[in-house]
């Protein structure tokens, strides 16, 4: 049975209404992702934030750094923030659950949208790299960064190439 004439801008116009309601449930449903510049990384309890290249040089103390951190199914790094280091490969974020709990939902929202987030973390702790293995799923990460203490933890939108996964 054909549609006469008239019947089809009221489809269109239904569908046209439909599709942004559901737009606008995704928006309500998901949670805040950062669409503008980032603030600086400030200073934190009396420490001032490091260049994430410079962890190499600083291996074993404890410094605060901000980094993004990306993945692809098992394959997670931590990495400097829209560079890369010379000489320096991506490193595992180690997490324990006491550090990580107050963060979770952020983690929970990029594993779950790994393709169109990342995040931007504020850390302290400490760069080691001793384990000849590597860290990480298969060794994939050269160094770790273990954390005491998450300062800062946002969700971003990813433009274009992803951050931190080759």
């Amino acid at each position: 049975m054909r549609g006469t004439a008239s019947s089809i801008p009221k489809i269109e116009l239904v569908a046209t209404f439909l599709l942004v309601v559901l737009a606008g449930c995704q928006q309500l449903l998901t949670p805040a992702v950062a669409r503008r510049p980032l603030p600086s990384a400030l200073p934190y309890q009396g420490m001032s934030p490091v260049p994430f290249c410079q962890l190499l040089a600083l291996r074993n103390q404890l410094v605060y750094v901000r980094g993004s951190y990306s993945g692809l199914d098992e394959y997670w790094s931590f990495n400097a923030m829209g560079k890369h280091c010379e000489n320096f490969l991506p490193v595992e974020l180690t997490l324990s659950e006491q550090v990580i709990a107050p963060f979770q939902a952020q983690f929970n929202t990029v594993r779950n949208n790994y393709m169109n987030q990342y995040l931007v973390v504020d850390a302290i702790g400490r760069y080691e790299d001793e384990k000849v293995t590597g860290y990480g799923h298969l060794g994939h990460n050269k160094g770790q960064f273990v954390v005491q203490q998450l300062v800062q933890v946002q969700v971003v939108a990813a433009k274009g190439e992803r951050r931190g996964v080759k």
